[in-house]
């Protein structure tokens, strides 16, 4: 084997183990973003989910509450059997 060509294998070695190193650090940073969006989400249906229970618990109508949340007229039904038990 030539200098030249150990050298240029050690160059693409190198650049691919780089590349490599990058790729990681991308994924790394995709997964922390995606994580905090879907952290985001959460902790807003938990808020609409704890005001929905709040206003049922004042006797507003379903309709009203289901209004105001966003909230799928199931998921309050469901929110409503929890508090009247």
């Amino acid at each position: 084997m030539l200098f030249t060509e150990f050298n240029m294998e050690t160059a693409l070695r190198i650049r691919g183990e780089e590349e490599r190193e990058m790729g990681i650090e991308l994924g790394r940073v995709e997964g922390i973003e995606l994580g905090r969006v879907e952290g985001l989400k959460k902790g807003k249906k938990e808020s609409k989910m704890e005001m929905a229970e709040n206003l049922i618990k004042i006797n507003l109508p379903i309709e009203q509450i289901i209004q105001v949340t966003g909230l799928q007229e199931e998921e309050v039904m469901k929110i409503k059997m929890r508090v009247i038990q």
